[in-house]
């Protein structure tokens, strides 16, 4: 999918990013699917709306891990950014807090 939307990027680029979201949702997924049984059952709805995955840290990840392939496509020239990869990781680390550590796990190649 990501091709498709950044087909002047290099393959291995996109594989990067794709990873990093893998990396990111695998843990989540099969914990959920581990616990299925007691969290559909057992667990009242409050307790299973805490247990989705993070928004926000999706998010940064998303904006961290497409922006190098937002830089290369045409959409950059229609639509350039005021933005360096470095100004939107400042930012990310002031948004997400202690968060941000795992982020960059995540996002070292």
């Amino acid at each position: 999918m990501l091709s498709a939307y950044f087909p002047a990027s290099n393959a291995e680029k996109v594989k990067k990013a794709s990873a990093r979201y893998w990396n990111y949702f695998a843990p989540h997924f099969f914990l959920m699917k581990k616990y299925k049984d007691q969290v559909l059952g057992e667990w009242e709805c409050e307790r299973r709306k805490s247990y989705k995955m993070d928004d926000d840290f999706f998010f940064t990840l998303s904006m961290l891990s497409l922006f190098p392939l937002y830089c290369e496509s045409d959409l950059n020239s229609f639509c350039p950014s005021e933005f360096t990869l470095g100004d939107l990781k400042e930012r990310a680390e002031v948004f997400l807090g202690e968060r941000y550590q795992y982020l960059v796990r995540l996002l070292t190649d």
